[in-house]
């Protein structure tokens, strides 16, 4: 290669058009490398780790925007990021290549869901965005509030929750995002609201688009909606419990683990973190929001959990976790400290681990 060739290229590397190229190009082709650069638009005062578990939900949730995967259950713990990638980014995203498609998103709560609504509008405003895509997605006037926003291409994204609006939507995606609150899951009659409305209102919308339906969130009861789509055998499962359990009926093949007691983000909720976690929602709890195996009060499933390793023991008010080396320990508090990051733009900085807690 020639000094002038070398010398041409180092300029068409360094000019700002070629890199908003790159950085468009790049963005549209991977999920993944979207989230990374839009992370510090959601979360400004916290630094993006990354994890496994981060890169296998986003291959899914890219096979759902291809439509080679259409039922799609997705069980995690909490903070680990589920729904700022399922029910934030996600649809922004999708957008990029694919602004025509609509999304109608629910939640337990209105207000949850209208939080995700906002967050997802926040990025599609975003200068940032608007330079990359602003061509082809341009938010309607008269279709732009919290809880509905459309583009001119004819997309749009409803955010929604049990009892709301949802009757005579046609959506491309419908995602159930926290389907129960934690404190109401053992109420049969909020459980079976939030299972009816997935099973009634939301199962006929959409199917003149080949819709897809991922339902997020953490255990909270044999029969939350998970439970459900999972015993309906349609669904594809995506379940990875805090601590590795070889012997986890509904872990996935994917997992990257493979000793048991192994955490899933140890860079980011480590040991003490999750013993502290697992303390304040004692045994019953902990056993699904964290191991994703819901059991019934007093059942022995929630005693083998723990005999097995990776789950929880009953009959303590703090609850013992199996360490890696095999030694148990007791919960202990920890001090988290949020990081910085700059703004985005460049797909191909260093990301660098921090004490930085994730939400969601």
């Amino acid at each position: 290669m020639t000094t002038a060739t070398l010398t041409a290229t180092a300029d068409m590397l360094a000019d700002p058009a070629f890199e908003q190229a790159w950085d468009k190009y790049t963005c549209q082709e991977s999920f993944l490398a979207f989230v990374r650069a839009a992370w510090p638009i959601v979360e400004p005062n916290v630094e993006y780790v990354h994890s496994w578990h981060i890169e296998l939900l986003c291959d899914k949730l890219t096979a759902m925007a291809d439509k080679k995967l259409s039922r799609l259950v997705v069980n995690l713990p909490p903070s680990t990021m589920k729904s700022i990638l399922v029910a934030v980014l996600w649809p922004a995203w999708v957008w990029t290549t694919r602004p025509g498609r609509r999304f109608l998103c629910g939640s337990y709560s209105g207000e949850l869901a209208v939080r995700d609504s906002l967050n997802t509008r926040k990025v599609i405003r975003s200068k940032w965005y608007r330079t990359l895509w602003g061509d082809a997605v341009r938010l309607q006037r008269d279709a732009d509030q919290k809880t509905y926003f459309g583009n001119t291409a004819g997309g749009w994204r409803m955010a929604t929750s049990p009892g709301g609006r949802g009757t005579g939507e046609h959506p491309d995606h419908v995602v159930f995002d926290d389907p129960h609150k934690v404190k109401e899951a053992e109420s049969v009659e909020e459980r079976k609201r939030a299972v009816e409305w997935w099973r009634g209102t939301l199962a006929s919308r959409g199917i003149t688009r080949d819709v897809t339906r991922l339902v997020c969130g953490q255990r909270t009861h044999e029969e939350d909606v998970s439970g459900h789509a999972i015993r309906r055998g349609t669904y594809e499962v995506l379940c990875l419990p805090m601590r590795y359990e070889a012997g986890h009926p509904h872990v996935s093949a994917e997992d990257d683990r493979t000793e048991e007691g192994e955490l899933l983000w140890p860079e980011l909720i480590p040991e003490p973190v999750v013993d502290e976690m697992a303390a304040e929602m004692g045994s019953i709890r902990a056993a699904g929001q964290i191991q994703q195996r819901p059991a019934a009060k007093g059942g022995a499933d929630t005693a083998a959990a723990g005999s097995q390793g990776g789950g929880v023991v009953q009959g303590g008010a703090l609850p013992l976790f199996p360490r890696r080396d095999g030694r148990r320990r007791r919960g202990a508090s920890r001090r988290v400290r949020a990081g910085r990051r700059g703004p985005p733009g460049v797909v191909r900085r260093v990301l660098v681990v921090s004490d930085g807690r994730h939400g969601h």
